[in-house]
């Protein structure tokens, strides 16, 4: 077995932080390639979602800027994100408060859409 350059692939990647996330890498695009609910992309998008990939929800902890907390785990928002409640309002990054209830949706690694969840 020759190895290029003195270097050779470690088969035990996959148990490290590296296999994680290539593992969580190809979870994503496999997700972003498949159709909601067995509707084409188009169908999905004409009904009001602009991706595949499932909404999350979960409670804003922090908030500096455009990084975000939900839930402990660290975001980025889109520098174009779109804000609204969840009756169609537009809102702004200061309605991002920590202890808000959000709706969110991903692509390419940044939160684009994220909806407040106002209380009932």
């Amino acid at each position: 077995m020759t190895h290029r350059g003195g270097k050779h692939w470690n088969l035990h990647v996959s148990s490290g932080w590296l296999g994680r996330l290539l593992i969580a890498v190809l979870a994503f695009l496999a997700a972003e390639a498949s159709p909601i609910g067995g509707l084409s992309n188009t169908s999905a998008q004409s009904a009001g979602s602009l991706s595949s990939v499932p909404a999350m929800q979960g409670e804003v902890t922090a908030r500096q800027g455009y990084d975000i907390r939900i839930n402990h785990q660290a975001y980025t928002l889109h520098q174009n994100v779109v804000i609204r409640d969840d009756e169609g309002r537009p809102k702004t990054l200061a309605d991002l408060t920590p202890g808000t209830t959000v709706t969110f949706q991903m692509r390419q690694g940044q939160i684009y859409e994220i909806t407040v969840v106002m209380p009932r």
